[in-house]
């Protein structure tokens, strides 16, 4: 608790068969409080979730009301009456589904999203798994000075075709890009060469449940990478983004919370996971990642990044993609420190360039002219 800026508070949640229970600390306070009843909770959750394209008036009105529901209900009023800069989220079982960024701060007045009070507006949101893993991996250094993409592509199948898998991110460039594509993109290349970098960005396709294995897998280019394989990888990563369909999710094993892909580079030692909680959409996840990586770019912490990311994609987006289905199943999860790049020049310098290359052309061209 000592240990917490003025402006950012931490939420805990416990879940059990009857009850559920939620722990708030702040730098003030530490409150403890039950949360309401599980099948209740379980309703606002699952019309939230059902409803996330808010396809009709009825899509919006029932998605509007259990958001802000769950919002009164998850939240303790002492959350509810600061302004906090960060609130980490430290959800179990079921609760990990959830992104708290579509919660909503007050009930809607009307049917025009673009007004709606997300709560992400408000605050960054970060996740941990807990408060063991975020400490033992928050000891490394947040440099990430080179990055590996990965993208298998699938351009010989059409039903898993991922063509903007391989598109460049042009805010990645700071970071020094090296592409695995197409057939380099398998699942020994990735193993091999990944553990070599500070970033990874894996593009490609995941599934929550194997049909062979019953686990987490994400497809590579020849086979697939189990969670069980990247949790005996030993990864120098400071930072993992897996643009990929449920990459968040899995079973849920009591005691241990969901066990899914972004869980498993968490155990592999990897402070930093951007994840997904459900079948994403490839394009809008593709304009988010890069405004995501512009901000970090700039020096922002891994969920400010993410907000802002966010924030300008609901700026300039189409009515449609205002729906939490096209932007809010992107989470970051660990460790938040900006991440560090080479190419990062300290602002008086990155200020004052422009002007000194003009100075040096003016002053050949007048060298020129004589």
């Amino acid at each position: 608790q000592a240990h917490l800026p003025p402006k950012e508070a931490v939420v805990a949640y416990f879940t059990g068969k009857q009850r559920w229970y939620v722990i708030f600390i702040s730098v003030e306070q530490v409150v403890f409080e039950t949360l309401p009843a599980v099948e209740q909770l379980a309703v606002w959750q699952e019309n939230a979730r059902n409803n996330l394209k808010m396809t009709g008036e009825d899509g919006i009105r029932i998605f509007a009301q259990a958001a802000h529901q769950l919002y009164r209900s998850l939240l303790p009023a002492a959350a509810r009456s600061k302004t906090l800069e960060r609130l980490l989220i430290i959800p179990d079982g079921e609760l990990a589904y959830l992104p708290f960024d579509l919660l909503l701060t007050q009930k809607p007045l009307g049917n025009n999203v673009r007004d709606f009070p997300f709560l992400f507006r408000n605050s960054s949101l970060a996740y941990a798994y807990s408060w063991a893993i975020q400490e033992l991996n928050g000891d490394r250094a947040p440099d990430a000075t080179r990055l590996l993409h990965v993208a298998p592509i699938f351009e010989a199948d059409p039903g898993y075709h991922l063509p903007l898998s391989a598109a460049p991110l042009p805010a990645t460039q700071p970071w020094q890009p090296t592409t695995l594509l197409r057939n380099a993109a398998t699942r020994a290349n990735f193993l091999a060469r990944g553990q070599s970098y500070g970033l990874l960005h894996l593009a490609s396709h995941a599934t929550a449940c194997d049909t062979l294995l019953r686990e987490p897998a994400i497809l590579c280019s020849d086979s697939l990478l189990y969670l069980r394989d990247i949790q005996n990888a030993q990864f120098t990563a400071h930072l993992v983004v897996l643009s990929a369909c449920d990459a968040g999710i899995g079973n849920v094993q009591r005691g241990e919370g969901i066990m899914s892909l972004a869980r498993g580079f968490a155990y592999a030692g990897v402070p930093s996971v951007v994840s997904t909680l459900w079948k994403i959409n490839e394009r809008t996840t593709y304009q988010l990642l890069d405004r995501f990586y512009y901000h970090l770019s700039t020096g922002k912490a891994k969920d400010e990044a993410l907000r802002q990311a966010k924030l300008d994609f609901l700026a300039s987006c189409s009515d449609v993609q205002l729906a939490p289905y096209y932007w809010a199943g992107l989470v970051t999860i660990g460790d938040q420190q900006s991440v560090v790049t080479r190419e990062r020049w300290p602002q008086p310098i990155a200020f004052l360039a422009p002007l000194l290359l003009s100075l040096v052309l003016i002053i050949f061209w007048w060298y020129k002219r004589r």
